[in-house]
């Protein structure tokens, strides 16, 4: 049976219950079973959206982009916890990273033609000047 659209609140939905509470209890790491327990969302649900979290912030670090939610992962149990702002990296290093690289193919390429000035320099004939000696 459906329901009216008005009551899809976005204060029901389980993504931002989960994310909330894990900001409020930012000072500790939380299993699946803690966060359906104390959010009152049922298991399943939270273990979908956790596997979601984790993956996107796999994908963050991945990217050296910033994510809120941590996942770590202690004696064989994964933790998700609040990942202050602060504590991410920017996407400004992987910038800096990416300059490193063409600046790295600028300097071979200088090497490279240094390298054919200096094979054409040993192809050619000892001039007369140098047999004198």
């Amino acid at each position: 049976m459906p329901i009216p659209a008005a009551e899809l609140d976005e204060s029901n939905d389980p993504v931002l219950i989960i994310k909330e509470f894990l900001k409020r209890n930012s000072d500790e790491a939380w299993t699946q079973e803690e966060i359906s327990e104390h959010t009152g969302l049922d298991m399943t649900t939270v273990y979908q959206i956790c596997q979601m979290l984790r993956a996107r912030y796999v994908e963050s670090i991945a990217r050296e982009e910033y994510f809120p939610i941590r996942a770590v992962e202690r004696y064989g149990q994964t933790y998700y916890a609040w990942n202050p702002k602060g504590k991410g990296k920017s996407t400004s290093s992987a910038r800096k990273g990416r300059g490193k690289k063409k600046s790295i193919s600028a300097e071979s390429a200088n090497i490279n033609a240094t390298d054919a000035n200096m094979n054409a320099r040993d192809t050619h004939p000892p001039s007369s000047s140098s047999s004198s000696l």
